[in-house]
């Protein structure tokens, strides 16, 4: 029996997002499509289908994409039946909105974004010190792009740096554009690029986990453009 190796190529999640905001009743709504590849479709399909999953593995894994806060409604799903050959590819598409994500304070709209992205990783490795190699669960690539479309044209309230990083554990960035007067674009991208990090360069595994913590809590400023 020859088993398939799984490589960086071949493991995936790619996430699109077109996102509707209306600013006058605080509601987003998301038309999403979440790509699986590889390790990342069979540990993480079932959690669209209701199927049981695996456990005794990192519950990250188990986050669908419209967790996003708790109003959540999840009005359409459609899943395609995944490849039955490696590396088992398969596409899902979601329907679904909030409430509960925008806060509005002096005229200043903040949008909890953090939570729409679902990277893998062990928050403990931050806060240990390490006698033994770290191995990731696997090499691939976690992408994420969202285009919020808003109901009036807007600005950004704060700029937010650009981030780059690259070491060799992982690839991460992240940035958010403002593609028109009432169009934001953040894409997103996180890649495991070692198969081992040695216990004397965990400091990298920490430094991508910061800023992947840092992500998590990310909060959008804007306000509506002045006429």
């Amino acid at each position: 029996i020859n088993t398939p190796n799984s490589g960086w190529k071949d493991n995936y999640r790619k996430v699109q997002s077109k996102i509707n905001v209306s600013l006058k009743n605080n509601e987003l709504d998301f038309q999403t499509r979440v790509m699986l590849s590889g390790q990342y479709s069979t540990l993480t399909r079932n959690v669209y289908n209701n199927l049981p999953v695996d456990s005794t593995i990192n519950s990250k894994y188990f986050d669908p994409v419209w967790n996003i806060s708790n109003d959540v409604s999840l009005n359409e799903t459609n899943t395609e039946h995944p490849q039955v050959f490696y590396p088992f590819k398969t596409t899902i598409t979601l329907k679904y909105d909030s409430k509960n994500i925008i806060e509005t304070k002096d005229n200043i709209f903040n949008i909890n974004v953090g939570s729409w992205f679902k990277p893998i990783f062990y928050e403990s490795i931050s806060n240990e010190t390490r006698f033994l190699d770290y191995y990731p669960d696997f090499v691939g690539s976690d992408n994420y792009s969202y285009l919020l479309e808003f109901n009036k044209p807007i600005k950004l309230v704060d700029e937010i740096d650009d981030i780059k990083i690259l070491n060799q554990y992982a690839n991460l960035s992240f940035s958010i554009r403002q593609m028109s007067d009432n169009k934001l674009l953040m894409t997103y991208s996180y890649s495991i690029l070692a198969r081992k990090v040695e216990k004397e360069n965990i400091n990298n595994v920490k430094e991508i986990n910061r800023i992947l913590s840092y992500i998590e809590n990310l909060k959008i400023k804007v306000s509506l453009a002045e006429k």
